[in-house]
């Protein structure tokens, strides 16, 4: 069984990449709405995800040139034309299967700072080695990618059209939102009045702070005071060292 977009969303989506297309230039508030329809459709797309995270990368990246403002217009890019050809040649004949079938092969790896090992579970195939003197000087995470993709060297020289699941879901931006406050909180800063979504949120209350509004707009990228007045209220320090005041916080105090 699969699933599959009804047409009318089908056709809303070719649209919508149609007429970004067509434009010289598109607002990142364009661009942002069309990616969103793209993400919502994953359910009934099985490589969505390959052909909208390129697009995504390039928000982000024209998100923090032009300092959050949604209405800025931007040139879309090569890679992310391609992609959204993609979407209009392709989301037609697209689906997803509820089920998938078992893995055709199972093949494990594992490494430590001195060496590395797989197994090929399926067929009873073993696979070790030891990194050279340069290699043990890598992060263990780059030593296991590297043992994953020896492995996958070795025991799939010759594989096609082999079905495999991923161990692991993508990571969610909340799990990873977490894990930035954890180091902060370790760090010692107080997450009471800074939170790690972005630098904005310490730019606050220039009445308390007797900041000069225009300091506060520019250092925080935001181009009214109407934002500012309605969400941030809290503690500033006029010190162009940012980073330096936040780790000093508790001294500050």
């Amino acid at each position: 069984m699969v699933v599959k977009l009804a047409p009318k969303k089908v056709a809303n989506i070719v649209e919508l990449c149609r007429t970004l297309l067509m434009k010289c230039f598109v607002t990142i508030r364009e661009f942002a709405q069309l990616i969103g329809k793209l993400v919502a459709s994953e359910h009934g797309v099985l490589y969505a995800p390959v052909f909208y995270k390129t697009l995504e990368i390039q928000k982000d990246v024209e998100l923090k040139l032009n300092k959050g403002n949604f209405d800025a217009r931007i040139i879309l890019s090569n890679e992310s034309k391609q992609c959204i050809n993609w979407w209009i040649e392709n989301i037609h004949d697209s689906y997803k299967p509820i089920v998938f079938k078992l893995p055709d092969r199972k093949i494990e790896s594992d490494s430590s700072m001195l060496g590395y090992g797989a197994l090929d579970v399926t067929n009873n195939l073993t696979l070790s080695g030891v990194w050279s003197l340069s290699e043990r000087n890598k992060h263990i995470n780059f030593l296991e990618l590297k043992a994953a993709f020896l492995a996958l060297k070795a025991f799939c020289d010759r594989t096609r059209n082999e079905h495999f699941p991923k161990p692991y879901k993508p990571v969610k931006k909340g799990t990873i939102a977490k894990w930035i406050k954890q180091v902060l909180i370790l760090a010692g800063i107080d997450m009471t009045i800074f939170t790690p979504h972005s630098t904005r949120g310490a730019a606050t209350s220039y009445v308390s702070g007797r900041i000069p509004i225009a300091t506060i707009l520019r250092t925080a990228g935001w181009r009214k005071d109407s934002v500012f007045r309605k969400f941030y209220q809290r503690p500033i320090t006029n010190d162009s060292s940012f980073s330096k005041e936040i780790l000093l916080i508790r001294e500050i105090r």
